[in-house]
């Protein structure tokens, strides 16, 4: 077993090793980490309260959803090893190792097949879908939403296992709090009670599907119920902090694109190519031989397992892992699916290829020992092939995780061959996003034509629009800048940087009464913004209200912003200072 538990880690650390090479790409890792003004800092009381508060007690622009175990972990990995991006990526590659040793330890207990859980547990470290995850900073939540799952899976498998009595519901206490800490890492793990019923029907074999079983069934989900209510609970803050980013279609087109994605994540399961960090939603562009293929799909992969339930209980529950799993993410969002939403649902499918491979191979009798011999290999060879190219896969996926612009060059050169979707072969978000990491590079004209070809595609696309004139900004193009901020901020009002970088160019060209309507409108939104406080005190000093001025610029300083703007702040307080003391004399 350790022999194993050693190759699992080497093939792991073979695969990813050069993840290490990686840096921030500009797709969500400033705002969620490397310029996330309340975790660069590192362990803070002030920024522990704002982890376990953010989109709990009160939105921030700088959370996703609430899991304060997630920030946490950011805010220690910069404690630790500051802003280097190699330890960060590193640290996310530590997690996907234990979360790979702890699925072979926790499939080896419960089914005593040793060999057959390696087998899974290698697969799952390998395959290619799973370097999003593994390769994004911003994705740490993933690689501990999945480590308190096979932690809550393995203590749910100590309490089935203890005697009845006292310590056994400590174990139970256990598993609640691994399950408790799983859903503060990303809330995606609601789906876990259903899986431990899974899991009651096989391996454990709590209860088996024939009718005269159903009490056991009733007193299974009972035992669940203190599990069932986090779920619930999870359930309702998401849907309060996230509702108005779920992606706005009509009823029959999300559920076109949630079986499209599911037929989707299947073939890319076994045939993983063409994988890109972003893929267009369709909208209502979807083919109908595209709908009806996976719908047949579905349906028949469906009727088998349940067809085969009884006699082969393997394949019911890695297929009802799979599909219930990516129920939480599928179909839900602005695009129409993401690597990175396969991490825990693909054990459900290794567990189906790996359980029946060892049938077809453990499966013969009556034959000559020779040819059993040869029938018992073949799988393994196979397995290795497989195993072999999915390394292969991995190694080459992650090249495109180097940087930004190697990142979004392969997202814009896939669309642009249409070999994601051929019905919406253009996406202005990976046009946006290819012009932000151009932008970071300092390639800042290459930027501005990505963000003028997000907008031919979609004028309206807001994002773009306030990307392009921000970037027209540092090109010292202000006069063109003007209008898309005036037209971004018609698509979207509620957006404080806009309103804050809108006024900077307006109190450029003195035009102070407007800059500081558009200031004082950003920090509607958002209060602790230190850059807004400075800019509208710096607007208030020139126009003599001294006084308001000096509440800014001490909020500016107070809120412990980066370095550059907590100097110019309190330069700015001591100008003020000397002001008071020596007034400029009156004509």
């Amino acid at each position: 077993m350790k022999l194993i538990s050693l190759l699992l880690v080497m093939i792991t650390l073979v695969t990813f090793w050069r993840v290490r090479e990686c840096e921030f790409v500009s797709c969500d890792d400033p705002m969620y980490v490397s310029e996330n003004p309340h975790i660069r800092d590192g362990l803070t009381w002030k920024g522990i309260r704002w982890a376990f508060g953010a989109d709990l007690f009160f939105n921030s622009p700088n959370a996703d959803c609430w899991q304060p175990v997630t920030f946490l972990s950011r805010m220690l990995d910069i404690q630790l090893f500051g802003l280097d991006p190699s330890m960060h990526h590193l640290m996310n590659l530590m997690f996907h190792v234990l979360n790979t040793l702890l699925l072979f330890h926790v499939l080896r207990r419960m089914t005593g097949k040793m060999e057959r859980s390696a087998w899974v547990a290698a697969f799952f470290a390998v395959h290619p879908l799973q370097v999003e995850a593994v390769a994004w900073v911003t994705q740490r939540k993933d690689m501990l939403s999945g480590f308190f799952w096979m932690l809550t899976i393995w203590a749910y498998v100590r309490y089935v296992s203890a005697p009845a009595g006292l310590s056994r519901w400590g174990r139970y206490g256990v598993v609640i709090l691994m399950f408790g800490l799983g859903l503060m890492s990303k809330p995606m793990g609601v789906t876990l009670p259903f899986v431990l019923l899974l899991l009651d029907f096989w391996p454990l074999k709590r209860a088996n599907l024939r009718w005269k079983e159903k009490n056991k069934w009733g007193r299974l989900i009972f035992e669940k119920t203190p599990l069932l209510m986090l779920s619930i609970i999870c359930g309702v803050l998401i849907l309060r902090n996230q509702g108005s980013h779920l992606h706005h279609n009509s009823v029959g087109t999300a559920i076109g694109n949630m079986l499209v994605s599911y037929a989707t994540y299947l073939v890319k399961t076994i045939f993983p190519h063409h994988l890109a960090v972003h893929y267009p939603h369709p909208g209502s562009d979807l083919p109908l031989w595209q709908l009806a293929g996976s719908v047949l799909i579905l349906a028949l992969i469906s009727f088998w397992v349940v067809r085969w339930a009884r006699r082969r209980p393997f394949y019911f529950v890695g297929w009802c892992w799979f599909v219930g799993t990516l129920v939480p993410v599928v179909g839900l969002n602005d695009i129409a699916r993401a690597d990175r939403f396969t991490y825990l649902p693909l054990v459900g499918i290794c567990i189906m290829a790996v359980w029946g491979a060892a049938e077809m191979r453990y499966g013969a009798c009556g034959v000559r020992s020779d040819k059993v011999k040869k029938r018992r290999m073949a799988p393994v060879v196979v397995a290795g092939v497989i195993l072999a190219a999915f390394m292969i896969g991995s190694m080459l996926q992650l090249r495109h995780w180097k940087n930004s612009v190697t990142l979004f060059e392969r997202v814009c050169r896939v669309i642009k061959n249409r070999l994601l979707v051929h019905f919406n072969p253009y996406s202005p978000k990976a046009y946006d996003d290819m012009g932000v990491s151009l932008v970071h590079k300092g390639r800042i004209n290459d930027g501005i034509e990505f963000y003028r070809r997000a907008l031919q595609i979609n004028p309206n696309y807001w994002n773009a629009r306030f990307n392009l004139a921000d970037a027209l900004v540092e090109a010292n193009r202000m006069d063109e800048a003007i209008p898309h901020y005036v037209q971004g901020l018609s698509l979207n009002p509620d957006h404080a940087h806009a309103h804050r970088n809108f006024g900077t160019v307006l109190a450029s060209r003195n035009q102070l009464d407007e800059a500081i309507r558009h200031y004082q409108v950003a920090l509607q939104l958002a209060p602790d913004d230190a850059k807004t406080h400075y800019n509208l005190g710096s607007c208030l000093m020139q126009q003599g209200k001294l006084d308001q001025a000096r509440a800014h610029l001490e909020a500016a300083v107070n809120l412990q912003p980066d370095p550059a703007t907590a100097e110019f702040a309190r330069r700015a307080l001591d100008k003020l200072r000397a002001r008071r003391t020596h007034p400029a004399p009156q004509p």
